[in-house]
This record gives structure tokens, C-alpha cells and sequence, in this order.
């Protein structure tokens, strides 16, 4: 039976985080659904990326594996700003279902709590400014307790491929590396 991913996009997420992340779950055969708070997504770069389903339309029931949040300032405010997906991550954080986040997404776990002041966390480097009282790791990907986060679009591969690892084992990781000559 495949993972199941949910992918939350808004208006300025940085589209190469989540592309890169969607395209390494669909190679391990992840069921990736991909949640847009408007009918076409313009991300921090202009790419447009039309989602599977609107943010509105999920339910706190809907089921998944994994929850990710993909950065891009902008992308991230919307995302943090908005309360379906707000409730959607703390239910399925409660339920223990995998949240992983990068870039500057690792924000709104913070501002939920589900990072706290001794989670070892890492994202992208202002973080450590934002938030001096955490505990952010300059590593390029920190998994603990359920929780994986990852500091920016150059770390989006070994992001993708520890969700992988953590769903699925490392071989499938290993091999999904290898297939795409990382």
C-alpha cells in the first residue's frame, strides 16, 4: 500500500522545494496530494502550479502519512495565516502522523508549539536569529520526535529522500538517490 502525502502550496511557496519533494515521493510511489490555497498556485519564483485540491476542501479526517510544508516567505505567511491548515497540522501532529517542514516553514511549527524551545530543528538560517531561544542545528536535515525539518531549496533532495527513509526504510531512499544520481 502506497504512503499517503499532503502538500500544502500557497501563493509565493518556493516552487523548487516543493516540486523536488513531490517528484521523490511519486518516485517511491507516495500517493502525494497537493493542496492549494487558490486554483493555480503562483509561487516565489512565478512558476504557476495548478494543485490536486483546495486547501478549503480537506477535512482534519482526511488521513496521510505525511504532512509537508514547503518555504518562500510569502508562501509561508499564507500557509502559517491560515487556519485549515493550522488545524490540520496540529491533529495530525496529535495523531503522530509524520510533519516535515523546510526552508522558513519550520516557523509555523514553531508558532503552533510542536517545536519547542528544546526540539532540535533546523531551517533556513534566519531562523536562528527569529527564534534565538530554540534549538536550531546547522545540519542540512534534523528528524526527531515525528518531525523532520531541512534548511532551504539546496537541501531539498536529502529533505524528500529522509521522509522516504523514515516512511518507507533506507533502502527505498538509497534507491530512489541513486535513480536520480544524487
Amino acid at each position: 500500500m502506497s504512503k499517503k502525502a499532503l502538500i500544502f502550496i500557497a501563493n509565493g511557496t518556493e516552487e523548487t522545494e516543493a516540486i523536488t519533494t513531490i517528484d521523490l515521493l511519486k518516485r517511491a510511489n507516495f500517493s502525494v496530494k497537493i493542496a492549494g490555497d487558490n486554483e493555480i498556485v503562483t509561487c516565489s519564483r512565478g512558476v504557476k502550479i495548478i494543485p490536486n485540491i483546495l486547501i478549503e476542501s480537506l477535512s482534519e479526517e482526511d488521513e496521510f502519512d505525511v504532512i509537508i510544508l514547503p518555504g518562500g516567505g510569502n508562501g509561508v505567511m499564507n500557509l502559517g495565516n491560515n487556519d485549515i491548515v493550522r488545524n490540520i497540522i496540529k491533529s495530525n501532529y496529535i495523531k503522530e502522523v509524520l510533519i516535515a517542514a523546510i526552508c522558513a516553514a519550520p516557523s509555523i511549527l514553531i508558532d503552533l508549539k510542536i517545536i519547542n524551545e528544546n526540539t532540535p530543528y533546523t531551517g533556513f538560517p534566519s531562523l536562528k536569529a527569529e527564534y534565538p531561544n530554540h534549538n536550531y542545528l546547522e545540519e542540512k536535515v534534523v528528524y526527531n520526535d515525528n518531525i523532520i525539518t531541512s534548511q532551504a531549496l539546496g537541501t531539498s533532495i536529502p529533505f524528500a529522500l529522509k521522509i522516504i527513509e523514515v516512511l518507507m526504510n533506507k533502502e527505498a531512499s538509497d534507491m530512489i538517490a541513486e535513480e536520480i544520481v544524487y
